[in-house]
């Protein structure tokens, strides 16, 4: 993980500034185009930081934190699916928990 966050503050830091400090000067356009990108990139995270937040509020609601996290109460998206007929057999319900919930694909 620290190797990810290592490599994510090089790339955003390090090496835009030696490419403006060994580079030629920055034009007014270019200047323009930076700081637009500045802008997006500070609204998309603070849009990621708002959803994590939630996340970690609703996790917390339903006793995800609680010493005993097995005593909380279940997501009821998780009810309406196993009702569905195409999930009637346990077997179905399995392989799309380990499938589409458990693997990472990232």
């Amino acid at each position: 993980m620290w190797k990810t966050v290592l490599a994510l503050l090089v790339t955003i830091i390090v090496i835009p500034i030696l490419a403006f400090t060994m580079d030629e000067p920055v034009t007014a356009f270019q200047k323009e185009i930076l700081i637009d990108l500045v802008i997006v990139y500070l609204a998309v995270a603070l849009l990621v930081t708002a959803w994590g937040f939630r996340l970690t509020y609703n996790f917390s609601r339903r006793g995800g934190y609680s010493i005993k996290f097995w005593t909380g109460t279940e997501d009821y998206r998780w009810a309406v699916l196993q009702a569905k007929p195409e999930f009637a057999a346990r077997w179905k319900r399995t392989l799309f928990n380990f499938l589409f919930l458990s693997i990472r694909w990232d």
